[in-house]
Order: structure tokens, then C-alpha cells, then sequence
């Protein structure tokens, strides 16, 4: 006898298929406001390292740069990665989000994360390496919709 698919399993696999294909395309329509809520909004990375510079206090920089990796900035996701989605619009269509989404960026976590890994290399001296962070989620997210 076939078992029929139990609910939590049925409710997961559609929504990763839906996370999957939402994170490839935006679904905004676009506030392209210089601030939302009294928060500024950057308008693309390097202001978003402009806005990093002002809202962090120098022992915050000294121990974000202090880190030994990008690995190491997970610590970062749900404190000023959370921040950064949440305050400058990336959940709901900003100027920076639609940044990011033109390069081919959709998901809020993997714009936040490129703008601490991008703000942490600049700290240390290091390449951005853009392009390559941008196709390491874009490979992630074609790789999570090939194994559906």
C-alpha cells in the first residue's frame, strides 16, 4: 500500500520551492526613498560601508575587523545582519535592495551577508572579490532549485 505524504513534509517541500524561486526574482515594487522611517537606506555598497563607518562605534569596527574570517561573521547574522534587512528596507524593496537585486542578489539574508563580508575584507585591507560572492549565492540558489 502507498503511504500518502504527511502534512509537515508536503508543507516543507513547497516552501522551500517557493523560497527557491522567490530568491531568484523580486517580488517588490520598489520605495526608492532615500530613508524609510527615519532610517537613511544606502544606495549601494560602498555607501553601505559610508553608513557602517557612521552607525558603528570604533570598538565595534576593531571587533568586527578582528575577525579571523568571513566564517566568523555568522556572530553578525542575527545582530547587525537582522538590523541591516530590517532597518534598511531589504524585506520590502529599497533602493539598496533593488541594488542587489539588479545584480542578481534577492534574498535579504545573502544581501546582508555580502555587505559584512564586503565591509570586513575593506577593514582588512582585502579585495572585495564582488563578483565572486555574487556567484557563490547565485550557485547555491540554482543548486537548491536543481535538487528539488
Amino acid at each position: 500500500m502507498k503511504r500518502a505524504l504527511n502534512f509537515p513534509v508536503y508543507f516543507l517541500i513547497i516552501l522551500i520551492a517557493g523560497l527557491t524561486s522567490a530568491c531568484k526574482t523580486s517580488k517588490f515594487k520598489y520605495d526608492l526613498s532615500t530613508e524609510i522611517e527615519g532610517v537613511y537606506i544606502p544606495e549601494d555598497l560602498e555607501d553601505s560601508f559610508n553608513q557602517l563607518d557612521q552607525l558603528l562605534s570604533p570598538g565595534e569596527i576593531d571587533t568586527l575587523k578582528s575577525k579571523k574570517s568571513e566564517d566568523d561573521l555568522v556572530d553578525y547574522h542575527f545582530g547587525l545582519g537582522l538590523w541591516m534587512r530590517n532597518n534598511w528596507g531589504l524585506w520590502r524593496g529599497s533602493r539598496l535592495n533593488k541594488y542587489f537585486n539588479d545584480l542578481g542578489i534577492y534574498h535579504p539574508d545573502d544581501i546582508s551577508g555580502i555587505i559584512l563580508d564586503s565591509y570586513w575584507r575593506r577593514l582588512n585591507g582585502l579585495p572585495i572579490k564582488l563578483e565572486e560572492q555574487i556567484k557563490y549565492y547565485q550557485d547555491y540558489w540554482e543548486e537548491m532549485e536543481n535538487s528539488n
